[in-house]
């Protein structure tokens, strides 16, 4: 009941917001389809990546947030190659989770939708630093280098986490860039808060908590 009430609030609020998603029945949420052409080259997007770390309290579009989310773990289209690269060309070795006032949901790239994980907010949990909260949504990145050991079960743990790290960084690269484009905010945390929250997210005994991405709009 909690779950299809909280899907039902969210897809309430999304509603209210450019770019529109469509709730369904076993838990999804449809993000709008990803936009085509940004408007900005992306030798512009490299020089205009930044840090921000300051968050207008304007509500994130489900536009800008699905458009954020394809490029960090998305598909290039339905049923295609994945938009980050992973090592040995395994499935994804990292997933994005994005929470906010309205609940905490993982990102499924494959199908282009949010899928309700609980009702809590973690955006003050997830990390150190104070202002981390005052974002609209927070990317939240686990990995787990489970695939990799598929491939290669005779290569240690180090080198199957620095491959993982290296699509988690690429990923993280392309938000930056994303919000570059469409003028968005967003920094990557290193300060992470491993604490008793990351029970909520069901993780796996491998699952590893990497780091973290607030994403809003700017301060004006």
């Amino acid at each position: 009941m909690m779950k299809a009430f909280s899907l039902l609030l969210l897809s309430l609020f999304f509603w209210m917001m450019p770019g529109a998603a469509s709730a369904q029945s076993d838990g999804k949420l449809e993000l709008p389809a990803v936009s085509e052409l940004s408007g900005t080259d992306l030798f512009e997007a490299v020089r205009q990546r930044q840090s921000l770390r300051a968050f207008s309290e304007k509500e994130l579009s489900l536009q800008d947030l699905g458009d954020a989310l394809w490029a960090a773990a998305g598909v290039k289209t339905p049923g295609g190659k994945w938009v980050i690269p992973f090592a040995r060309r395994t499935d994804p070795t990292f997933r994005v989770y994005v929470t906010g006032k309205e609940g905490t949901y993982l990102y499924n790239g494959a199908e282009h939708v949010l899928e309700f994980v609980n009702e809590r907010d973690l955006r003050a949990a997830v990390a150190l630093q104070d202002f981390v909260a005052e974002a609209p949504v927070v990317l939240i990145y686990v990995a787990n280098p489970e695939p990799l050991r598929g491939k290669d079960a005779s290569r240690p743990l180090p080198e199957l986490l620095y491959s993982v790290y290296l699509s988690c960084g690429a990923s993280m690269q392309d938000v930056y860039l994303t919000a570059a484009a469409r003028g968005l905010a967003t920094c990557y945390i290193g300060s992470i808060n491993s604490g008793e929250w990351l029970k909520s997210l069901n993780l796996a005994e491998d699952d590893i908590y990497f780091g973290a991405m607030p994403l809003g709009y700017p301060v004006e």
